[in-house]
């Protein structure tokens, strides 16, 4: 650090602020606008943004409704487990997570998507607010709010406010440890909460080692020591705390989700490589600013770039609108913001149209469809109760909603996200290889099977045209059509056939 021996080096100069008005005009330091009008733009931010989640309440997806069946599980004394009665199983990607969830669990799980939306939309809320109160405080340009205004208005940063999933909430953690890290206040605070995020998500951790190591007002030529590897230990403890957690409890470091979808890094550069049209990634392009811009806005791309390597490399992921890459946005807001400062403000525009551009994109293609994810859900999952009432053991794809209808029941989990036996068997998530009576050896009684769009249900049952490649390939087992028969369809966008074994062939009380 400046002014300071290295022999006397102590704990408080991991986060100290030491340095001189030379480095300060070498690092580019800003100057921004008063604390009263960086108060006044984050509140304006944080409505827009809590209207633009609730008029996006109707989206979410079948993996929100997993972990409020384990938050359910909790709060009515089974435990951390999807199933009632069965042994403890890793199928939550930020571990403990049903935990915050289960004073809300206790009638239902969907109880407890209700409260996980409302979480994700005040997270949300709160990412922006540290985001653009940061940029009115290190800026007087205008257009330095180009990045911020192409975030709050992006399907994905909208669509997963309010979807159930920690997803806003990572985001938070990085907006907030990455806007106390520009504004130079509370340090250690804002390196605890990336590695908080980071130990979330496991695909964060490059981005929140990029972004806790370096000091960002050191505008000298970085050096790497004590303090560097001190502030690189700190974002790294969640992380290990958590594997290390998991290989105690569960026998392996990564969550069975990693395990039961394996990364396939040509499927992952083509999904980050979409990602970075439709988040506005063009803001950064302009090499000239980027040159003149400080040290900490080149670590901010520097960070974003990081992050796109990593989720190419974790093989990208199937949910849609850009999942992954919502915790990353404030950074990249953050980034146009410093390269704005050094830009003409015209070119800063230019390069916002051409952002929203994706962003419109994005909302005409997917846009209705967002919006009633939820409602489809929920019909069927009120179409289901009577058909399910009677199951005892149910194998079916979509277990999110499965488990909302059935709540006592045990349910098979053929993409193995939350069954470390079938995790670990050979495919993809949607095409796992289920071995021949596996299904039988559960005592299974029911099977949920999506029909493709609007096809009908063939003649024999096991025909029908599925949705995805593991129900036709469990349809396709050996004897199967013999031993179970159809009793109900669904109606409505999604159609389930259910089918049950015949009293002929019933099992016995697994």
């Amino acid at each position: 650090m400046v002014g300071r021996p290295a022999s006397r080096l102590k704990f408080s100069d991991v986060f100290a602020a030491e340095w001189t008005l030379e480095e300060t005009e070498a690092s580019g330091a800003r100057s921004g606008g008063t604390p009263r009008r960086a108060l006044a733009a984050a509140a304006i931010a944080a409505v827009f943004c809590v209207a633009a989640s609730v008029a996006l309440w109707g989206f979410t997806v079948d993996d929100a409704l997993i972990t409020c069946r384990y938050a359910h599980n909790i709060a009515s004394g089974h435990g951390y487990t999807f199933n009632p009665g069965s042994p403890a199983t890793d199928g939550v990607t930020p571990l403990g997570l049903p935990y915050l969830l289960a004073p809300f669990a206790r009638s239902s799980a969907l109880s407890a998507l209700a409260a996980a939306k409302v979480m994700g939309i005040v997270a949300h809320m709160l990412a922006a607010g540290f985001v653009v109160y940061a940029v009115a405080r290190t800026t007087t340009k205008r257009s330095a709010f180009a990045g911020c205004v192409a975030w709050l208005v992006s399907a994905p940063a909208v669509a997963w406010s309010a979807s159930g999933l920690e997803t806003p909430i990572a985001e938070c953690l990085v907006a907030a440890g990455a806007s106390l890290r520009l504004l130079g206040k509370r340090e250690p605070l804002g390196i605890v909460l990336l590695g908080l995020a980071a130990g979330m998500r496991p695909e964060l951790m490059p981005l929140a080692a990029t972004l806790g190591a370096p000091h960002p007002n050191d505008g000298t030529t970085p050096r790497v020591g004590a303090p560097t590897f001190a502030r690189l230990g700190i974002v790294v403890a969640p992380f290990l705390v958590v594997a290390i957690v998991r290989v105690v409890l569960f026998g392996r470091p990564a969550p069975l989700s990693a395990v039961a979808k394996p990364a396939d890094v040509t499927l992952g550069l083509m999904y980050a490589g979409a990602c970075l049209l439709l988040a506005g990634a063009v803001g950064l392009v302009a090499p000239w600013a980027l040159r003149r811009a400080d040290r900490f806005t080149r670590w901010l791309v520097a960070a974003f770039v990081v992050h796109a390597a990593a989720v190419a490399f974790a093989g990208g992921d199937w949910m849609p609108v850009s999942r992954l890459f919502v915790p990353a946005l404030p950074v990249l807001a953050l980034a146009v913001a410093g390269v704005a400062e050094h830009a003409r403000p015209v070119w800063t525009w230019v390069r916002c149209v051409l952002a929203l551009a994706g962003v419109a994109q994005a909302w005409s293609s997917v846009g209705e469809k967002l919006v009633r994810v939820q409602g489809d859900r929920e019909a069927v999952i009120e179409q289901m109760r009577g058909p399910l009432a009677e199951s005892r053991v149910i194998a079916a794809l979509d277990i999110g909603w499965l488990g909302a209808v059935a709540p006592d029941a045990t349910i098979v989990d053929p993409a193995g996200v939350t069954d470390p036996e079938i995790a670990v068997l050979p495919g993809g998530h949607l095409r796992k290889k289920i071995p021949d009576g596996l299904l039988k050896a559960r005592g299974t009684d029911t099977i949920v099977l999506q029909l493709f769009k609007e096809y009908p249900v063939a003649d024999p049952w096991t025909e029908s045209t599925f949705a995805r490649g593991i129900e036709i390939y469990v349809a396709k087992e050996p004897g199967l059509g013999d031993a179970f028969e159809p009793a109900f369809v669904s109606t409505g966008r999604l159609r389930y056939l259910v089918v049950k074994r015949r009293a002929a062939g019933a099992l016995p009380q697994p």
